[in-house]
């Protein structure tokens, strides 16, 4: 079962609420992560956790071969019918990003929206590292953003975490992580508190979430992705912006982190 489950089994909701991003200028980024790193134009592409599925189906529409990877069948379902509305040809599927298997390799696995961050465990990692390898044709990427750790190491906040959207009369405000969830000093986990508030038809009506989530630190990111030999950590990023270094300036928000797969077969 998903964390924040109740936030999934409202796919629409969840739609117009996190279409907050620049989605066409980081699917450019990770083309030219692909390009700097891979020596190759980008072919193929593959969402993980995907939800909603904006980068997925930016990728269907520029005709490079998109798949789409949600372990809710509700999110799959919705994905599905917003791939045959927009007439792209996106492949999705349901599954856990720890176990999943493809066909055939992409050149590209990306993870998103810090939904890395629903790996709880090192053990959960490299589950999750071994599918990717396995996914990727030889010398492909595997992009992971994660949420800035300023917030844990100098207690400064830089992302919104209230919010509103609205579409087609729909209004959704997000109240993100209500309590400012401390991760637990052992494992590094926290217990985030969230909610809709929903206005439709005259009517506002509130959806509760709660989702364990582990902080990230990159040493450990860089000693998980490295340790088998599955990966080579190549780049490091403040956001999804190639311009942006990841340090403590203003333009740094996140911790964006290229994997390459190591191994010729």
């Amino acid at each position: 079962m998903s964390e924040h489950r109740e936030f999934y089994l409202h796919p629409r909701y969840y739609d117009i609420a996190f279409d907050v991003r620049q989605t066409a200028r980081e699917c450019d980024f990770m083309g030219w992560l692909v390009k700097q790193h891979v020596k190759r134009p980008l072919k193929s592409a593959l969402e993980l956790a995907a939800g909603p599925g904006y980068q997925a189906l930016h990728f269907a529409g520029q005709g490079i071969r998109s798949l789409a990877l949600d372990l809710e069948p509700a999110m799959v379902a919705f994905l599905k019918e917003k791939a045959v509305a927009r007439k792209v040809p996106l492949e999705v599927l349901q599954g856990d990003m720890r176990t999943f298997a493809l066909a055939e390799p992409v050149d590209l696995a990306y993870n998103l929206f810090a939904s890395f961050c629903y790996l709880l465990t090192a053990e959960d990692v490299l589950a999750n590292l071994d599918a990717v390898h396995a996914a990727l044709a030889p010398g492909g990427l595997y992009v992971i953003e994660l949420p800035h750790p300023r917030r844990y190491l100098r207690n400064e906040v830089i992302t919104r975490d209230d919010w509103v959207m609205e579409r087609d009369g729909t209004r959704v405000q997000t109240r993100w992580d209500i309590d400012r969830a401390v991760p637990d000093p052992l494992t590094q986990i926290c217990e985030v508190r969230s909610e809709y508030l929903v206005t439709e038809k005259g009517r506002t009506t509130k959806v509760r979430s709660k989702g364990r989530q582990r902080v990230f630190f990159a040493p450990e990111v860089h000693h998980l992705a490295e340790c088998r030999g599955r990966f080579k950590v190549v780049a490091w990023y403040g956001a999804m912006d190639r311009k942006v270094a990841f340090n403590y300036s203003k333009q740094a928000w996140r911790m964006v982190v290229a994997l390459q797969r190591a191994g010729a077969g």
